[in-house]
């Protein structure tokens, strides 16, 4: 049986329900790389030049794990993904990725282009390329494609499923019930591990801390990149350690799509998709008022996210603004200083 390799890095936290389902359907056996780890991260900043940002660098550790264990490695060049924009782009990494991986590793698999360029070509135009390339019967190639975009509907509208108030959802007994959102894709993937469930895996606990009590008395919003925010090993587990330390946390990409476009529309054109979704999600969360504070994950050496982070700090500027605060990452980031900072940002929280 055909191997495909796929990298647990990138677009991987937002297509992975749409490349298993294919693939599977098609026959052939996925692999997927090991979660993030310290070897990984090392091999693929070694491999990589100074001034691209951790989740590129990542992706190249990613890509040599899987070196000896497919036959093809799937690799993602997302120029604009599916959405109704004119203007809109990903940032020039990820739209060189592709040819970074092919110019600057040695790899011993083939690679499989999953290219997508939402303004020209739809999205089944990427998953055909990748049927072709395998050699794989229209008919089941169409027939796999229908479910794998079935599947991936199902995952956006599960992980969106709250209504505007974003704290509450109705349940089958009629009552509401309060849901953490970075808690919301537990039943996405039946038949595999949760793309996200590393995030949400057991860690050592934070004991010590006087305000590690079972009671969550906090709403913390926590704005970034899924790439970067739902792996646990590049965000120190930011997420983690909030809910123990007694928050219950909010993230931007469980934001439904309608919030993200009213409230972007209040601001100038952005060309850059994922960075209106971090505009939108921050303009939300500040202004609404359901949330006591605010956290930015940001990527040093990403120069879209250093931009939108001055629009955001400059433009959405509401008079009753939570506290704020912004943490950026890099392969030189401790672990011991996020804790702390975390810290001290929930007591300050809960001092007003």
């Amino acid at each position: 049986m055909t191997r495909v390799g796929i990298p647990r890095a990138l677009s991987y936290y937002r297509y992975f329900p749409l490349w298993e389902t294919f693939l599977e359907e098609c026959g052939v056996e996925i692999v997927r790389s090991d979660p993030t780890n310290k070897l990984i991260l090392e091999k693929g900043v070694s491999h990589s030049v100074d001034d691209i940002c951790l989740p590129v660098k990542c992706y190249f550790g990613h890509v040599l794990d899987l070196n000896e264990k497919a036959d093809y490695i799937l690799v993602e060049r997302i120029l604009s993904p599916e959405r109704n924009l004119e203007n809109g782009f990903t940032c020039p990494k990820l739209m060189a990725l592709l040819d970074m991986v092919k110019h600057g590793l040695e790899i011993k698999p083939k690679i499989l282009e999953f290219c997508l360029d939402s303004r020209k070509h739809p999205l089944t135009r990427a998953i055909g390329r990748i049927a072709k390339s395998l050699g794989i019967p229209k008919r089941r190639a169409l027939n796999s494609m229908k479910a794998a975009i079935e599947r991936q509907k199902l995952y956006e509208s599960k992980l969106t499923r709250m209504d505007v108030s974003i704290e509450k959802r109705n349940c089958q007994s009629g009552k509401n019930e309060e849901i953490p959102l970075t808690a919301q894709a537990s039943d996405l993937f039946p038949r595999q591990e949760d793309a996200r469930s590393e995030m949400r895996k057991p860690c050592a606990k934070v004991t010590s801390h006087p305000y590690c009590q079972p009671k969550r008395d906090l709403k913390i919003a926590v704005v970034g990149h899924e790439y970067l925010i739902f792996d646990k090993f590049l965000s120190h587990d930011i997420c983690g350690k909030l809910e123990r330390l007694g928050a219950t946390v909010y993230t931007s990409s469980a934001l439904p799509e309608e919030i993200i476009e009213k409230e972007i529309m209040k601001y100038e054109d952005i060309s850059w998709v994922y960075e209106r979704d971090l505009v939108g999600a921050a303009s939300y969360f500040l202004s609404s008022g359901i949330v006591d504070g605010v956290i930015f994950v940001v990527c040093f050496a990403c120069g879209p996210d250093s931009i939108t982070m001055e629009i955001i700090n400059r433009e959405i500027c509401p008079k009753n603004r939570p506290p704020v605060m912004t943490i950026v990452i890099d392969e030189h980031t401790g672990d011991a200083g996020v804790l702390t900072r975390l810290e001290a940002f929930c007591d300050m929280v809960r001092r007003g």
